[in-house]
């Protein structure tokens, strides 16, 4: 089994990168739901909930991470490429079960992060979604993530289509109503389209790196954009 890693001394950053970003995913749902609660604004329920998914779906790839770099001891490395021996068969399962999850939840919550972004753009025809709609886009997305599990170049060109999508729908709330939080998000969300776009098109161990990176600095922006907002939130409440 040939696996795709980024450079090995990259090994123990790409994993503090994963917990920091799952942490900062945590972080923003949780403050997203606190601020639904007080303000009873539901695109806020609709943030929380789709970086909640997001949240699981980095668990999920940290698992996958910690148990692939805890075996390489086992492992003859090969340029990028590494080949495994008696550690084989383990690796492929957890690689391949820990890919699927994270996919699933991935792709889901950028799915509600797109329903939210719609919601915000007050579009008349996306009101009249029903949930049958949203089971029904949710089933097809796990058959992808499924069918995808082991071809991440199409799962990261799908997580880019949706943030590219996203990004549109906020920047036209911001040109619309000149809202910063709508000029933050579309900010964000071209962060992590040219994040996703490298790793599809572009298979190298930097870019992994560079991409990983971009991933995180996007979700600084949100969680910097989330704190302000319930502070904000709190003193308006106070006064």
């Amino acid at each position: 089994m040939a696996l795709i890693l980024p450079p090995q001394w990259f090994f123990a950053p790409d994993l503090i990168i994963d917990v920091f970003s799952f942490l900062l995913l945590l972080a923003f749902t949780i403050i997203s739901l606190s601020y639904y609660k007080m303000s009873k604004n539901r695109s806020f329920f609709y943030l929380g909930i789709s970086f909640l998914l997001i949240c699981l779906g980095e668990f999920f790839e940290i698992f996958m991470n910690l148990k692939i770099y805890y075996d390489l001891t086992n492992i003859f490395h090969l340029g990028d490429v590494i080949i495994a021996s008696r550690v084989a068969q383990p690796l492929q399962i957890v690689n391949y079960l820990g890919g699927l999850f994270h996919k699933i939840f991935v792709l889901i919550g950028f799915y509600f992060l797109y329903y939210a972004s719609k919601k915000e753009n007050k579009d008349p025809k996306f009101e009249k979604s029903s949930r049958w709609n949203h089971l029904i886009i949710v089933y097809l997305l796990v058959v992808l993530a499924v069918l995808t599990a082991n071809v991440h170049q199409l799962f990261a060109l799908t997580i880019a289509l949706f943030s590219v999508i996203i990004f549109l729908n906020y920047n036209r709330v911001y040109r619309e109503t000149n809202s910063k939080k709508s000029l933050v998000l579309s900010i964000a969300f071209i962060i992590l389209f040219i994040g996703y776009m490298m790793q599809a098109f572009i298979n190298n161990p930097m870019t992994y790196i560079l991409a990983n990176l971009l991933q995180l600095v996007a979700f600084i922006i949100l969680l910097c954009l989330i704190i302000s907002i319930f502070y904000h939130g709190k003193q308006l409440k106070k006064n």
